[in-house]
């Protein structure tokens, strides 16, 4: 037992003391008399002493539960990173810019064009006039094998612009080629973090465009008919024969003629003008004089007298057949 428990012990038997001292002798009161105030009040005290004790020596007997410490991981120990400095590899490059001609420009096709690029020196070497710029794989382009990367010196760091002249290919398509740099004792390299990618030209040749039509009048003969067919010997028969000027200019004097057999001019015109598009029609009036079947036809600027944009167009046969008597 604790000193605690001691203590409540001690205050319940002074209570219980208390108020036996305080109760009344003899036989018990009436209905009619009172009982002593000091008296009832002594009992109460007692009663709610009694109470206040029993209630604690229950939490006394109680034990407390004190929480259970948890455990903290120790901290874990990071080691330091190697300070050790990465060496620069001697020949290195990195793309700077496409001076001119990016990628996707147009070049005609067979057009001679010089390509630039701009390059830094990423290495811990010099580039000295020893190192060289050759093709690597793709169109090449008519470009040179190789070429001097610089005739004279270019530090880790700096920056030089390449020149390579170039020639489009004939044929409408993309188009890339792509070089690499070499160094005085002939190592390979480039650019990207590997020191191990190529430099590119990308261009597109276009699609060759229809040449516009030349300009200038272009007689045509659109028809040739004869009033009679067959035709009949010794009866007047009328010729027409229409011309139009199909060019986009206008057409100056030209003759026109109608031939009633492979060696005989029959019927002849002179048209002073035809303007671009116009078209005019001629006639005349012809008798056979025999009966044969007739190789005729109607010829325009026969002489080649106007410029024409087509000179083979300019004529039209048939064959009429003339009856005897």
């Amino acid at each position: 037992m604790n000193l605690k428990q001691c203590k409540l012990l001690f205050m319940m038997a002074v209570s219980i003391f208390l108020v036996s001292c305080n109760l009344p002798k003899g036989a018990p009161p009436t209905q009619t008399e009172e009982v002593d105030f000091n008296t009832a009040a002594a009992i109460t005290a007692a009663v709610r002493l009694t109470e206040i004790a029993l209630t604690d020596l229950a939490s006394a007997a109680s034990p407390t539960v004190s929480p259970v410490p948890t455990n903290t991981p120790a901290p874990t120990h990071t080691p330091f990173a190697n300070s050790t400095p990465v060496p620069v590899p001697c020949n290195r490059a990195s793309f700077v810019a496409d001076v001119n001609y990016p990628d996707g420009s147009e070049v005609d096709a067979g057009t001679n064009f010089t390509k630039v690029w701009r390059l830094k020196n990423n290495g811990s070497c010099t580039w000295t006039s020893g190192y060289r710029v050759i093709f690597d794989h793709g169109d090449q382009m008519n470009a040179p094998a190789n070429i001097q990367l610089t005739s004279g010196s270019v530090a880790p760091g700096g920056t030089v612009d390449i020149s390579m002249d170039m020639k489009a290919p004939g044929s409408a398509g993309e188009y890339e080629g792509h070089f690499m740099l070499r160094s005085a004792d002939n190592i390979v390299f480039g650019i990207n973090s590997d020191g191990q990618g190529s430099f590119w030209v990308n261009i597109i040749v276009p699609a060759a465009t229809a040449a516009p039509a030349p300009s200038g009048p272009d007689l045509v003969i659109t028809e040739m008919t004869v009033s009679t067919d067959p035709a009949q010997k010794g009866v007047p028969f009328d010729v027409t024969v229409k011309v139009k000027n199909k060019g986009d200019q206008d057409a100056g004097n030209f003759p026109v003629q109608w031939w009633s057999s492979w060696a005989v001019v029959a019927c002849n015109w002179s048209v002073p003008s035809l303007a671009a598009g116009a078209e005019t029609t001629l006639t005349c009036t012809y008798t056979y004089g025999g009966w044969s079947t007739y190789d005729i036809k109607a010829v325009a600027d026969g002489g080649d007298l106007v410029d024409e944009t087509n000179e083979g167009n300019n004529s039209k046969e048939a064959i009429l057949k003339v009856l005897g008597p």
